[in-house]
């Protein structure tokens, strides 16, 4: 009797087992997705959820400037979203940010978006950011530097 029961635990164990490994595996590669912390960022953005854009910022210091413009803004909808592939802004960055040492640390996206705004500070219509990912040292996940008027 006990070995009998010794193969069923094993048989509920293992199973469930494989089914915490994908999940886990699964829910790290949605937020080690760079485009998919984009979009998390530009929806916060739209929902003005100022603790949750925090989370994604590397430099925690922009938050002050995010938050201002968050005023302003009425509605701000993602249009496109592309890597940038030149080694050179890449290099600006990395010059720019001196204490980050290795390129495959950076990534960098163009994105594309309209905005519509309750205040003449700024212009309604389409606008383009770029956007870098760094990874950070402290963790698996990138996040984001933001180099946008926004």
């Amino acid at each position: 009797m006990p070995k009998n029961c010794q193969r069923i635990s094993i048989m509920i164990l293992i199973p469930m087992l494989i089914f915490t490994f994908i999940v886990t595996v699964k829910s790290n590669s949605y937020t080690n997705n760079p485009e998919e912390i984009i979009y998390e960022y530009y929806k916060y953005k739209n929902d003005k959820d100022i603790c949750s854009i925090s989370k994604l910022l590397y430099n925690k210091q922009g938050i002050t400037k995010i938050e201002n413009y968050l005023y302003s803004l009425d509605e701000i909808n993602i249009l496109s979203v592309k890597e940038e592939k030149d080694p050179d802004i890449i290099n600006l960055y990395l010059n720019l940010n001196t204490y980050i040492e290795d390129k495959s640390e950076v990534m960098a996206y163009k994105v594309r978006y309209s905005a519509i705004y309750n205040s003449e500070e700024h212009k309604d219509g389409e606008h383009e950011s770029l956007i870098f990912l760094v990874k950070d040292k402290n963790s698996p996940e990138w996040l984001l530097d933001p180099y946008d008027n926004n």
